[in-house]
């Protein structure tokens, strides 16, 4: 695509799973030069000061990050200052930025919501153009852009036998558990396959059955899972599976990762987050929105035939390609 051929792109993030490889590898598919650097430190030391003092570990990372940028040779030949999430930097930082790159357009991403970031929100109207994946955020920040998240799905989903009619596979956090023993009985009810994999460290399922959560009270070690999933193993997961589990984190509208890698591969989703009604995408017929707290499966959603959904403005290699056609 002409307009990222020979352009010079400084690209700031959280290191991720593996999603800014993949979008740096598209980038530079275009034609960009991407010059990736961590929005912070993710070594031992960054964790222990996390643990003492947050506002520690914050100032760490400003000065990982500050030393990183400033290391950046030829300011002036870049043409973009890619930023996703930024909480750490602030605004002597964002102000140096600009100063050293010059010529660069400023833009902004958010995967999270942005009133579980107010350091990043502080700085929005400081870039050339800022996006968020949650509808509120662009509510509340008429600057903002409404941008959901993207999927990487060019190939189509080979069908195989389907072993699970429900499947949820994420970290163990806020209510979740709760919320799949309540729909692990709900599938026993209808006589469905139901799987679940929650992730957790062992310290800490051992610090909420010693803390006496009442979550955790009937919580068996077995029930988790200590290791992180290969995406491939969920892939494989998921393509044997009738409907995937998504459950957002409570209190933010952003569409999961999830929510749009599942739909893309033509699979059905059972979701908390009712903002999905909003969306094209969206159909009843392969989309089934529930109550978080009481939760309630549609035997019949299970039987109707899911609907084909564009997904293709989504796709990695186009999602990406907007942020750089200035508006």
């Amino acid at each position: 695509m002409e307009v990222l051929k020979n352009k010079k792109i400084l690209f700031i993030g959280p290191v991720f799973y593996d999603y800014h490889l993949r979008i740096s590898n598209v980038l530079n598919a275009y034609g960009a030069e991407v010059h990736f650097i961590p929005e912070r430190e993710y070594g031992r030391l960054y964790r222990a000061f996390g643990y003492i003092n947050k506002n520690i570990a914050y100032a760490y990372s400003n000065i990982y990050l500050s030393k990183n940028i400033q290391a950046v040779a030829d300011g002036a030949s870049f043409d973009f200052v890619f930023v996703i999430h930024g909480e750490t930097i602030t605004e002597k930082m964002l102000a140096g930025m600009k100063k050293q790159f010059p010529n660069a357009r400023f833009i902004n991403y958010h995967w999270d919501s942005l009133k579980f970031n107010p350091r990043a929100a502080l700085l929005l109207d400081q870039y050339d153009a800022a996006y968020s994946f949650d509808r509120e955020d662009v509510n509340t920040f008429p600057f903002v852009h409404y941008k959901p998240l993207f999927h990487n799905n060019e190939s189509p989903i080979v069908p195989v036998p389907q072993k699970y009619d429900m499947l949820f596979i994420g970290v163990e956090y806020s209510d979740r558990y709760s919320l799949i023993r309540k729909l692990e009985k709900e599938a026993s009810r209808l006589g469905l396959a139901c799987r679940a994999m929650l992730i957790t460290s062992k310290f800490s399922f051992y610090r909420k059955k010693l803390l006496h959560s009442k979550i955790y009270k009937d919580a068996r070690a077995s029930d988790f899972v200590y290791e992180k999933i290969p995406y491939a193993t969920f892939l494989q997961l998921t393509n044997e599976s009738s409907a995937i589990i998504d459950i957002n984190f409570e209190g933010q509208a952003g569409l999961t990762m999830r929510t749009i890698e599942v739909l893309a591969m033509g699979k059905k989703l059972i979701t908390t987050n009712f903002q999905i009604m909003k969306e094209p995408f969206y159909s009843a017929d392969n989309v089934l929105v529930i109550d978080r707290h009481q939760p309630v499966v549609d035997p019949q959603f299970f039987k109707r035939e899911a609907k084909p959904v564009d997904m293709s403005a989504l796709l990695l290699k186009n999602w990406v390609l907007e942020f750089f056609i200035k508006r």
